[in-house]
C-alpha cells in the first residue's frame, strides 16, 4: 500500500516537473502574456474554472 502511494506520488511530481520546464521553456521562447494586476482575478477564475472542468471529466 506505502509503495503505491509513493510511486502515484513519485509520477505525479515527474508530471509537474514536466509541466514547469515546459512553461519556463515558453517563457525562454517568449510565448506568455502579459496582465495588468486588475486582470489578475478574472484570469485566476478562468483557471479555477479550467481546472474543475477538468477533474468533472475524470
Amino acid at each position: 500500500m506505502k509503495e503505491e502511494y509513493d510511486e502515484l506520488n513519485d509520477i505525479k511530481l515527474r508530471q509537474l516537473h514536466a509541466e514547469i520546464n515546459a512553461g519556463l521553456a515558453d517563457l525562454e521562447r517568449g510565448a506568455h502574456t502579459d496582465y495588468e494586476a486588475d486582470e489578475l482575478p478574472k484570469l485566476a477564475e478562468r483557471i479555477k474554472a479550467a481546472g474543475r472542468e477538468r477533474l468533472a471529466k475524470k
